[in-house]
């Protein structure tokens, strides 16, 4: 307790010196605080600060909700809702709400730069280089994942331009082949009607012809009946019945 009271002692001193108060700030933690390697809940916590240790606040984020601390010889970052104020004006009061009150600076994060002017041949600096080593590998990893990611994509674009092109390609072969069937459908029926028109064509020849022969003989009837070989005809046919009815009679009185 007595030291902690000397630290109060000695911050608030520091405070109240003229040009250290725009450079550093006398605080304490309300509850057991994490302090991480970086302004915000993305970067690693390297260390838990007991509720009611002292920090040493460098400056913080320009809302002041993020704040450069000192603590146990470490460096790191810390939330302000946690961080109160250790001066007697503002004793307790959150360092976000008066940070720009005491003149406490606001700074610009560089991760570079900070774990280069605080990490550097330390503990830190190998873990802090794993972690960044760690953070990098999961950035290959997830850039690999969104170029697989990205390959699937294209791959199934690919597949489904495929299938696309090959369901067009049947559909215009269907209708290739349906034209097709469709004409020789249309090319049969054409000759089926001509071959119907040619046979009744040779029909109609055929008839003519018949009807053509039969007039002609009607005419050759007509001049051989009244001609003389008609009338010589006549005579022998009149001639073979007489003779017939002759040998009639010559069998009946011969019975």
């Amino acid at each position: 307790m007595d030291r902690n009271r000397l630290r109060l002692a000695v911050i608030a001193a520091l405070v109240a010196i003229p040009g250290v108060a725009s450079a550093a700030a006398g605080a304490f933690v309300t509850t057991d605080l994490n302090i991480r390697t970086g302004p915000g809940t993305g970067y690693p916590v390297f260390d838990v600060i007991p509720g009611g240790d002292n920090v040493t606040v460098h400056g913080c984020l320009s809302g002041y909700n993020w704040c450069d601390v000192s603590w146990n010889g470490y460096r790191g970052w810390a939330s302000s809702n946690y961080l109160a104020y250790a001066g007697e004006r503002y004793y307790r009061r959150p360092i976000g709400t008066i940070g720009v009150t005491i003149g406490l600076p606001t700074v610009r994060f560089d991760r570079d730069d900070y774990y280069g002017r605080h990490y550097r041949d330390s503990y830190f600096d190998r873990w802090i280089g794993r972690e960044i080593r760690r953070e990098r590998r999961e950035d290959r990893h997830e850039a690999r994942r969104e170029r697989r990611e990205d390959w699937r994509e294209i791959r199934r674009d690919r597949r489904e331009d495929r299938r696309e092109f090959r369901q067009d390609r049947r559909e215009d072969r269907r209708a290739a082949l349906e034209e097709q069937r469709q004409r020789e459908r249309e090319q049969a029926e054409r000759e089926r009607k001509r071959q119907q028109q040619e046979a009744e064509r040779q029909e109609r020849h055929e008839r003519a012809q018949r009807e053509q022969r039969r007039a002609e003989q009607r005419v050759e009837w007509r001049e051989e009946r009244g001609g003389e070989r008609w009338k010589e005809r006549r005579a022998e046919r009149r001639e073979e019945r007489r003779e017939d009815w002759r040998e009639r009679r010559r069998e009946r009185r011969s019975d």
